[in-house]
């Protein structure tokens, strides 16, 4: 019976050191690497606040920064807990806008009321990410492919049911943002705008 010969180089042979003890890598490319976004939107907001002699720090400026993040702010919740798990999503723009034409073309050109028509809008793109979910976890696609079929469906759908024009003239915005900009920036006359 023959004995099994034991490799001494392999059993001894060090672990290499963690990153952190690498003797190349130096501070500064680790706050780089890790802060190095946060740290360019630091040296921007410097740069834009003496640049454009106060206006960057204005209230108009910041309800209008407000005005344009939000929606990606919103769906950057949901990507980032598709991201998380492992998966991708190339379909929540197109999605969106799906869901917003949707929305407007039943209020405007269908007549009906406008809380109606935004339940209907949130009940399209609830159904959009239930067939993204489906052809994932049911069909076995690959998520890349999956959403981005869905991306090429829902921007054609959008496009059809608008023949590829703007929807204008929804009230809604305008109200709503000035009672929230005046109640974010009054915190006294918030209870009474609330309500109102």
């Amino acid at each position: 019976m023959a004995n099994p010969q034991i490799n001494e180089g392999a059993a001894t042979k060090p672990s290499p050191p963690s990153p952190a003890a690498q003797p190349g890598v130096s501070w500064a490319s680790k706050l780089i690497g890790v802060q190095g976004p946060l740290i360019g939107l630091v040296v921007l907001c410097i740069f834009f606040s003496f640049s454009t002699s106060g206006a960057f720090f204005s209230v108009r400026n910041g309800l209008n920064i407000l005005d344009q993040v939000t929606v990606l702010g919103i769906l950057s919740l949901g990507m980032t807990a598709v991201i998380i798990s492992g998966g991708i999503d190339l379909s929540v723009g197109s999605v969106l806008a799906f869901a917003m034409m949707v929305m407007g073309w039943l209020s405007h050109n269908c007549g009906l009321p406008l809380l109606l028509a935004i339940l209907l809008g949130l009940i399209v793109g609830a159904a959009c990410g239930l067939a993204n979910g489906f052809l994932v976890t049911r069909a076995k696609l690959p998520p890349f492919i999956a959403t981005l079929s869905m991306m090429t469906i829902t921007r054609g759908l959008a496009n059809i049911i608008t023949d590829g024009q703007q929807i204008v003239g929804i009230p809604l915005g305008s109200t709503v943002s000035r009672r929230f900009a005046i109640s974010a920036f009054s915190p006294s006359r918030s209870c009474c705008l609330l309500f109102s």
